[in-house]
Formats: structure tokens, sequence, C-alpha cells
């Protein structure tokens, strides 16, 4: 396991937001609540006015060997992921492309 205090290499989320992620962590230990572990998650939007969004996603994820492990929404309409750690390059390209193709242009081609 990494060190949760960093972001993994390559990771898209900031400092700031892994160390306010430990505050609330150290606070479910204190009050005896059990084991927590904060975990890397990935993220993106889907179009949420397009039919047939989540499974052109997921065939995308399922086409570069990702497997999903937690897959919900937040209240601000993204996708939040969270997959095995050995699959977070493969599922952070398989979301860049994703986004680039939203936004009609390939990272590749910049």
């Amino acid at each position: 396991m990494t060190d949760k205090t960093q972001p993994a290499p390559g990771a898209t989320d900031s400092l700031s937001a892994r160390q306010a992620a430990i505050v609330p962590i150290a606070a479910l230990a204190a009050a005896g609540i059990g084991h927590a572990v904060a975990r890397d998650v990935v993220m993106t939007r889907l179009a949420q006015d397009v039919p047939g969004q989540m499974g052109a996603f997921a065939r995308r994820l399922a086409d570069a060997g990702v497997t999903v492990q937690v897959l919900y929404s937040d209240h601000d309409g993204r996708l939040v992921l969270r997959v095995a750690d050995d699959d977070l390059p493969a599922c952070r390209a398989a979301v860049r492309r994703w986004d680039a193709d939203r936004a009609g242009s390939h990272p590749e081609d910049r």
C-alpha cells in the first residue's frame, strides 16, 4: 500500500485535497469506528442527456482491462471510480481519452 498522505504518482488530485481526507479518517479512528483507509479515485463526467453514456464508458474501461470495484456519482454530476491500484494507470488513461473525446480533441493531437 502506498503512503496515503501523498498522491500516487500521476494522480490528478491535489495534495491539499489528500490532506483534507486525513482529518476525517483520523476522527473515525479516534472514535473507535474501526479501520479506515484513503484510496485514490478517478473522476469524469458523462453527458447526462445522452442515452447509453454509461455503457459506452464501461466498454472503454473494459477494453482497457480496468475492473471497477466501486462506482458512484457525487452531487455535482461527477462519476467517481475506485479501481484496483494496479488498474489506476489504465483507468486514468481511459478517462483522459474519454474526456478528450467529449471535448472534441485528443491529447496526442495537442
